[in-house]
């Protein structure tokens, strides 16, 4: 068995507040946080949404570094409009956090159990982890591994060695049933981070940039199933968890519950398109994938031929 990172388990009210401004803005569009959004809404004022808004227009970060650039490179000017944009967020963040602490105060309770529950058993997470390393042949280039917790249903690598874990849906789920849900997606996330773009950079070798991260997110998918085949009591307690989360209409209900929006269709639009070619791509590589494993080859050359074996399906 390899070496894996030891995982650590946080939650901050200041990350909180930033993954909540972005899901009320749609910053990151997600079609499960619909609803969520809308209570984020009630929560921060129209004028805060906006200037958050307007600091993440990529436009905005484009002329700052424009402005530094009329004479020659300099660092010192880099740093000096860098400083300008970091005060604006410091002033916005600080703004927004003064209506966010009643909402903070109401769920910080449940954070802090899910972060006493998942770090009583996160020996069986770093074993999942080491499985993934061997399975992968890759070795973790990470000596810990901090685990964010964050309100919002949401996952994503947050740095080289952190992610954030959306779990405010399922906090209430018994001990078992959270740590199961919770490991399994700590391992999609924290896959992302043990190959970091390589997937993507071989895939767009073959097809466009926004295919080439549908493939990554396919692959993602294989990987986790491979670890739920190799591990029969880690996938029962995972599916039995998945039961009883449904239960709880886990993942938060969409906006297909609700009358339509304008947001919501576009949430609907790409949430479907996303899933639609995420699955078409897992079918495409299903067949394959156990038997690319089997050969003890390299990670960077069972992806190869898995996208050289794609190409010769689609031409068929």
């Amino acid at each position: 068995m390899r070496y894996s990172p030891e995982t650590y388990f946080h939650f901050s009210a200041f990350l909180n507040l930033y993954y909540s401004l972005e899901v009320s803005t749609g910053t990151i569009m997600e079609e499960y946080n619909e609803e969520y959004a809308e209570q984020m809404k009630k929560v921060f004022p129209e004028q805060i949404l906006k200037k958050f808004k307007e600091l993440h227009d990529k436009q905005r970060f484009s002329w700052k570094i424009k402005s530094c650039l009329f004479a020659r490179i300099s660092e010192n000017k880099l740093k000096d409009s860098m400083f300008l944009l970091a005060n604006e967020f410091n002033d916005l963040l600080t703004d927004a956090f003064s209506y966010y602490q009643t909402y903070w105060k109401k769920i910080s309770p449940n954070l802090l159990r899910a972060r006493k529950v998942l770090k009583k058993s996160k020996n069986e997470l770093e074993r999942l982890l080491a499985m993934i390393s061997d399975l992968l042949q890759i070795s973790w280039r990470i000596e810990e591994l901090h685990v964010q917790l964050v309100d919002p249903f949401t996952g994503e690598p947050i740095g080289k060695n952190a992610i954030s874990l959306g779990i405010g849906s399922i906090a209430s789920l018994p001990s078992t049933d959270l740590t199961a849900i919770s490991y399994f997606f700590i391992l999609h996330e924290a896959t992302h981070i043990l190959v970091w773009d390589s997937i993507r950079a071989m895939a767009e070798k073959y097809t466009t940039e926004e295919h080439a991260e549908y493939i990554d997110e396919a692959v993602m998918n294989l990987i986790s199933n491979s670890i739920l085949k190799r591990e029969d009591e880690f996938r029962e307690k995972f599916w039995k968890a998945m039961k009883v989360a449904n239960k709880m209409k886990f993942p938060p209900p969409s906006h297909l519950e609700k009358p339509e929006t304008y947001e919501g269709e576009i949430y609907k639009a790409r949430h479907e398109k996303r899933n639609r070619y995420i699955t078409y791509y897992r079918n495409l590589f299903q067949d394959d994938w156990e038997e690319m494993l089997a050969k003890n080859e390299p990670f960077s050359k069972v992806m190869e031929n898995l996208l050289k074996r794609k190409m010769e399906k689609k031409g068929k």
